[in-house]
């Protein structure tokens, strides 16, 4: 494959990204913009969290570690 070739391809997908980038901008602005389009996605969101959240399967501890001294000297 030609190096042109392979250099609009490149760009071509830059460009997918950058109009997928701004849509989304957009999307999130809009939402901002409303309160009654940003209660919408908290309930949607809510929702979410009923039909598929769970517990946490982790416990998160508050320890202090001292990680100067641990493991191997690496120089």
């Amino acid at each position: 494959m030609r190096l042109a070739k392979l250099t609009g391809l490149e760009r071509d997908k830059l460009l997918a990204e950058i109009a997928e980038t701004a849509a989304l901008i957009a999307r999130l602005e809009a939402i901002l913009a409303s309160d009654t389009v940003l209660v919408g996605v908290v309930a949607e969101l809510e929702e979410v969290r009923k039909l598929y959240g769970d517990d946490r399967r982790t416990e998160i501890l508050d320890i202090d570690v001292d990680i100067k001294h641990r493991g191997h000297d690496r120089g």
